[in-house]
């Protein structure tokens, strides 16, 4: 086996029993491509190895936060946020959006959650979250999510909504 579309030397890895008809890869990449062959051995030597098959590793979860968060207040109940994608490798997987996190400063079990979907082709996203409590201290972070979980949110940003 090796990475599908790169130059390379395959790895391999040898089963000894005849009867055993699997073999589990470990300490792959995860989300990358990867070609498989398959040959048998015997006392003779070397078998024909089969053609190539290509097939991809599983999606992990987003390993990185959204990049260069922006989170204001844009009235008294609402807050806006902005942001990058977290960098393509560090995704891990198919982005299925964004969360966006907004909690009271003196209550951080309060999590207020609202769901993005990615706004391609745009790299730069935009969300609100309102409801909120008017003239209020709030933190606000994001979240970039595969199908396996979420990934690491953004550092918080305080802020506080605007008098009514």
């Amino acid at each position: 086996y090796r990475l599908a579309g790169l130059p390379g030397d395959y790895q391999e890895k040898n089963i000894s029993s005849p009867e055993t008809n699997y073999c589990l890869l470990k300490d792959l990449i995860i989300w990358t491509q990867y070609q498989i062959q398959v040959a048998a051995y015997t006392g003779a030597g070397l078998g024909v190895y089969s053609g190539p098959v290509t097939e991809y590793t599983l999606q992990g979860v987003p390993t990185a936060p959204p990049q260069e968060v922006e989170v204001v207040a844009i009235n008294s109940t609402t807050i806006r946020f902005t942001w990058n994608p977290p960098p393509q490798q560090f995704i891990n997987g198919i982005n299925q959006g964004y969360k966006l996190l907004v909690w009271p400063e003196q209550s951080p079990e309060e999590v207020r959650v609202v769901t993005i979907t990615p706004d391609y082709p745009s790299s730069r996203h935009t969300g609100f979250v309102s409801g909120l409590g008017k003239f209020s201290w709030y933190y606000g972070s994001t979240l970039c999510f595969t199908t396996p979980g979420d990934g690491p949110r953004s550092a918080p940003t305080l802020l506080q909504t605007h008098e009514d």
